[in-house]
């Protein structure tokens, strides 16, 4: 987790496989979400680290 301005970034890392090929499988996404007074007020999840960056109007 990273806290940023007013943005709380999470990243989720997924694995598992295919229920009918068996083929595994491995994934990274970010959760932006913005947090006031204790309360989440909003979020969404972005593919990559830029990308959910680029969401919050912020650089790396």
């Amino acid at each position: 987790m990273r806290d940023r301005a007013d943005f709380v970034f999470a990243a989720f890392r997924g694995h598992g496989h295919g229920a009918g090929s068996r083929l595994p499988f491995e994934d990274t996404v970010w959760h932006l979400s913005r947090w006031r007074r204790g309360k989440c007020t909003w979020w969404r999840v972005y593919p990559s680290w830029r990308e959910a960056l680029e969401a919050a109007g912020l650089s790396e």
